[in-house]
């Protein structure tokens, strides 16, 4: 599992906080949690990770669209 969580606004600051329950609910559970968050949270370091883990499940928290989302610096 891949998490991502951008944390540059209000509405982000929420998400980030609450993903945090996410987090512990799988681990819980012996998944493996793989974070991409704060200045981490970006495309390049994104890819690298799913090609590296090749991940079954990807959960996102942040800004974006059905093809893309904004990091920590509010870039696609």
């Amino acid at each position: 599992m891949i998490i991502i969580r951008t944390k540059h606004d209000l509405a982000t600051e929420y998400t980030y906080a609450w993903t945090g329950e996410v987090i512990r609910e799988a681990e819980k559970r012996n998944l493996h949690v793989h974070k991409v968050e704060g200045s981490m949270a970006n495309f390049k370091n994104f890819e690298k990770r799913v090609q590296k883990l090749k991940p079954k499940f990807i959960f996102f928290n942040g800004h974006g669209g059905e093809s893309c989302f904004y990091d920590n610096n509010k870039k696609n």
